[in-house]
């Protein structure tokens, strides 16, 4: 697929890159033009704004020709950012010289990655969201990113090949999911460099980063050993948003000091998810907020982690317990379709920590819920995408 260039500058400028004719503004059919040259060292510099609708216009840049993925690093640096809303990056390695179409990815397919923030009105907190783009648009594992979406943002992503398996690897840290096997997909073991940026609210220019792609990388660490399987691989299609009992302590989340939020605001929703979350090989009851698997702050007791609330200060600590486990919650067929609105999420002004260090949280149905993936802080986390499965094990 040839993909039309709307430029302020020749094609010249851009040598080994094409660039597309730029996302659309807001809600509205304008489409804010991307701009973007290569300088003598082989840069890559691209300006755009905009945010991704369906894909069939799209604003950043893709390689015109294929890479080797086994060493393959892609460096991407911010110089402005200004989307004041959602804002994202994409780092994406697909078998055809286009971005990912959501609605049909079929039609594109490969590997995605989405570094965004884990709450829409904080830019400190970002999540590494791993895609597999095969059948469907399917969000299999995220990660905690220790970095702040705004200007100076650096990102480096690399590949490694280990026999059929590829690993992901962003800023020196290896993806926490099952290696893929993509060969059927990555014709010769090479695919296309996809590089986007994209926020609801973002202005022309709102993003303005440079690209850089280098090959034959070894210095990233060996692959490690296979993932852990849980003892209770899930059978039947779980529920995942079951409605929580009332706890006997109030819940709720982390935002920002400058947030226009309101104690009770709803801010976000549960949906409905068919994935099992594992703790220590016994399942748990979780949930899906904005693509990311959560469960409660409260059942995590039940699980061997000691969970404190202070009254006063209006904060919730969570800290490795003696790792036994009382629970006797087993997963239950859902009725409901997958990604249909389950809950509210409600704003609070309760802190959650682990650790002493803060995480994000909310408050549902008055309890506090916290993602999974924070419990890497004690332990691994291995994403089973054939049993849809995603376990914690402890250190």
């Amino acid at each position: 697929m040839v993909l039309t260039s709307v430029l302020t500058v020749s094609a010249s400028d851009t040598t080994g890159w094409t660039i597309p004719k730029g996302f659309p503004l807001g809600s509205s059919s304008e489409i804010t033009p991307v701009t973007a040259s290569v300088d003598a060292g082989g840069l890559l510099h691209v300006s755009n704004g905009g945010w991704y609708t369906d894909g069939t216009s799209w604003g950043g840049a893709v390689s015109d020709k294929k890479y080797k993925l086994d060493g393959l690093k892609v460096e991407v640096e911010f110089s402005a950012v200004s989307a004041s809303d959602d804002r994202w990056v994409s780092i994406d390695f697909l078998e055809k010289p286009d971005i990912f179409k959501v609605k049909d990815i079929k039609s594109n397919r490969g590997y995605a990655t989405l570094i965004r923030p884990k709450d829409k009105d904080n830019n400190s907190s970002l999540n590494w969201q791993h895609y597999e783009l095969l059948d469907k648009f399917n969000n299999v594992s995220n990660q905690p990113v220790q970095a702040n979406f705004e200007k100076g943002l650096k990102l480096t992503m690399e590949v490694k090949k280990d026999g059929d398996n590829y690993a992901f690897y962003l800023n020196g840290v290896q993806s926490n999911y099952a290696f893929l096997n993509f060969n059927d997909i990555f014709t010769n073991g090479e695919a296309y460099v996809v590089v986007a940026a994209s926020g609801k609210i973002a202005d022309k220019d709102a993003y303005q980063y440079t690209v850089k792609v280098t090959t034959g990388n070894t210095n990233i660490p060996s692959i490690t050993p296979t993932p852990i399987v849980p003892d209770k691989p899930a059978t039947t299609t779980p529920t995942t948003p079951v409605k929580p009992t009332t706890p006997t302590t109030p819940v709720t989340p982390v935002v920002p000091a400058t947030s226009t939020h309101k104690v009770g605001d709803v801010i976000d929703h549960v949906l409905n998810t068919d994935i099992v979350a594992y703790v220590n090989s016994k399942a748990i009851k979780s949930y899906n907020i904005n693509g990311n698997t959560a469960v409660l702050a409260e059942d995590l007791m039940n699980y061997g982690f000691n969970v404190t609330w202070n009254q006063d200060a209006r904060t919730l600590d969570i800290k490795k317990g003696d790792g036994t486990i009382t629970s006797t919650y087993a997963p239950v067929a859902n009725t409901e379709p997958v990604g249909s609105v389950a809950m509210d999420v409600l704003y609070t002004d309760i802190v959650t920590s682990m650790n002493g260090e803060k995480i994000t949280s909310y408050n549902v149905n008055g309890s506090t819920i916290v993602y999974i993936d924070d419990l890497s802080r004690f332990g691994t986390l291995v994403w089973d995408a054939d049993a849809k499965t995603i376990s914690f094990k402890s250190f």
